[in-house]
């Protein structure tokens, strides 16, 4: 049976715990664990950073600085 992986950043966890939409919040963490589930390829999924429309300059700047550090360990 193939999986997916996800790893998560710090940056997501905290993005997500501060999320006030619980709904918002339940169906994200229901889509993550659905995709876990799922039978493919081993692949890994890293959440660097979420975010909405209203921020999302901000947040696309955040996560390549964050892919840049992942990168680099």
């Amino acid at each position: 049976m193939y999986v997916y992986l996800i790893e998560k950043t710090i940056e997501f966890d905290m993005w997500l715990k501060k999320l006030r939409d619980k709904t918002a919040r339940a169906k994200i963490l229901f889509r993550l664990q659905r995709v876990e589930l799922e039978n493919c390829r081993n692949q890994l999924i890293l959440l660097l950073i979420g975010g909405d429309k209203s921020t999302q300059e901000k947040d696309i700047e955040k996560a390549r600085k964050i892919w840049d550090n992942y990168q680099k360990k």
